[in-house]
C-alpha cells in the first residue's frame, strides 16, 4: 500500500496534481518560511535596534546553570530557534511525502497529517499571540493548506468506507488500481 509511488499508478499524474496539490503547496510555502527563519532569526540575529543590541548582548552575558549544565539566554534563544528549524524541515518532508501519495495512501496516513496540522495550528495560534506579520501570514497559509488536505482525505475515507463508486475522489487525483476497482 505505502510501497508504491504515485506515479506508478495506472493513472498519469499531471504536473498540476503531482507538484501543487495541498500538501506539497504547504511543503513550499514551508520551505520559504523555515529558510526566512534559519537566515532571519538563527544564523543572522536580527537587528531591531540599540535597545534589542543591548538586550542581545546582555543575553550572550547572563549565565544560568541548567540541570548542571552552563548555558547563556542566547544560548536557548539560538537552541530553540534551531529546533524550530530541525521541525519546519521535519514537516517539509512528511507533507512531500503525503502530497505524492495516493487518496488511499494518504486515508491510511490520516493520524500524520491530522498531527502535523494541529502541530502547526498551534503554531499559528503562538504566531498570531506573540510575533509580527511574517510569521503569522506563512504559519497560517501552512495550517490551512494542511487542514485544507486533512478534510479532503477525510471526505474521501468516507467515500471509501461506504462502498461507493469512485473513479476519482479529486480532480486528476491519482488512484491506485485499488481504489479504481471500488
Amino acid at each position: 500500500m505505502l510501497s508504491g509511488n504515485a506515479s506508478t499508478s495506472n493513472t498519469p499524474q499531471s504536473v498540476r496534481t503531482r507538484y501543487f496539490n495541498v500538501y506539497r503547496l504547504a511543503a513550499y510555502f514551508l520551505v520559504l518560511y523555515a529558510f526566512g527563519h534559519t537566515l532571519g532569526a538563527v544564523i543572522e540575529t536580527p537587528k531591531f535596534g540599540p535597545e534589542s543590541d543591548t538586550l542581545i548582548s546582555m543575553m550572550k552575558s547572563v549565565h544560568v546553570v541548567a540541570q548542571g549544565a552552563d548555558c547563556t539566554w542566547y544560548g536557548f534563544y539560538r537552541g530553540f530557534g534551531w529546533f524550530v528549524s530541525v521541525f519546519f524541515v521535519f514537516s517539509i518532508v512528511i507533507l512531500w511525502y503525503l502530497g505524492a501519495r495516493t487518496v488511499r495512501d494518504r486515508v491510511g496516513l490520516a493520524p500524520i497529517a491530522w498531527s502535523l496540522f494541529l502541530s502547526h495550528a498551534a503554531g499559528s495560534v503562538i504566531a498570531w499571540v506573540y510575533f509580527f506579520p511574517v510569521p503569522i501570514i506563512f504559519s497560517t497559509v501552512v495550517t490551512m493548506l494542511v487542514g485544507i488536505g486533512c478534510i479532503r482525505d477525510w471526505n474521501a475515507s468516507h467515500k471509501l468506507s461506504s462502498g461507493v463508486a469512485i473513479n476519482r475522489l479529486y480532480e486528476n487525483e491519482p488512484i491506485s488500481k485499488e481504489d479504481s476497482n471500488g
